[in-house]
């Protein structure tokens, strides 16, 4: 029961981190409309969550 408890903790955590992502790059990129600059357009976009690791998802997202 524990190990399923935790991995259900760890789904949870995962799927946070990425909507908290999401997020933050939809308002940055509201922001830079609003500021009339292109250059959140033109930055290369991060890789998508599968492609990452959790840890380098969470230390990613946890300085924002």
């Amino acid at each position: 029961e524990a190990a399923g408890l935790l991995e259900r903790e760890r789904r949870l955590r995962r799927q946070l981190l990425e909507e908290r992502f999401a997020m933050i790059q939809r308002q940055l990129l509201r922001h830079a409309d609003t500021e009339g600059t292109e250059t959140a357009r033109t930055t290369p976009a991060s890789p998508p969550a599968e492609e990452r690791s959790e840890g380098q998802t969470w230390a990613r997202l946890e300085g924002i």
